[in-house]
């Protein structure tokens, strides 16, 4: 890539000999023209390169804020889990609550009817 601005040229001061206020090299361009072209794209491409890390950041911001509201559904699914659990193991009546299952009704009209 040239230093030089070679758009400039065909205007009326576009082929003045110019001193680079960045890297201190030698160009030509417009008479106004205080960077050369490769310090005018690095300071471009910076500038891209900047605005793209603070997308960056603020995506990673996001993603954590996602981790963590997923964390805390794990969490409550675990615990409503482990509340039926003890829901379950805490009632005497049956392993399925307080209620028989169809099952369990089964064999205690099972029982009664051979006692009988």
């Amino acid at each position: 890539m040239s230093r030089n601005w070679l758009e400039d040229f065909d205007h009326d001061n576009g082929c003045y000999e110019n001193a680079c206020v960045s890297c201190r090299a030698t160009f030509f361009g417009h008479k106004r023209r205080v960077t050369c072209k490769i310090c005018s794209a690095l300071a471009t491409a910076t500038a891209k390169i900047e605005a793209l890390e603070a997308k960056l950041a603020e995506s990673e911001g996001l993603i954590n804020e996602i981790n963590d509201a997923r964390a805390a559904n794990w969490h409550l699914q675990r615990r409503r889990e482990n509340d039926q659990f003890e829901w379950f193991s805490s009632t005497a009546d049956s392993v399925f609550g307080p209620f028989p299952t169809a099952l369990e009704a089964f064999a205690a009209v099972r029982q009664e009817n051979t006692d009988a």
